[in-house]
């Protein structure tokens, strides 16, 4: 098998600009790409907090957490601490209102 040398393919960081669309007349910036370590990063927080007491990651959450995770780092959406507070709460707003469709 011939070898081919990484330089030789010309591959080039991906532009780090932004998709949008329209959200109940918003217009939602979303990030194309997201380095490693800050999707590590989001994984990470969402497994935590998935974690009961007994350090079982309870798949609901997981996938509650994660998508709440996602959103904060790829959009330009912002939220206040005290809407924070409450990620479940959030979380069945957002889904009841057909965001992360």
């Amino acid at each position: 098998m011939a070898k081919i040398s990484f330089g030789s393919l010309n591959i080039k960081k991906v532009d780090e600009g932004v998709n949008t669309f329209t959200f109940n007349g918003k217009e939602i910036e979303v990030r194309r790409y997201l380095p490693i370590t800050d999707k590590l990063t989001l994984i990470g927080n969402a497994i935590s907090l998935a974690a009961d007491g007994n350090r079982f990651a309870n798949p609901m959450k997981i996938n509650m957490y994660l998508n709440l995770e996602i959103m904060f780092a790829y959009t330009n959406i912002t939220f206040t601490d005290k809407q924070k507070e409450d990620l479940v709460k959030l979380y069945d707003i957002l889904d009841s209102a057909g965001f992360f469709n």
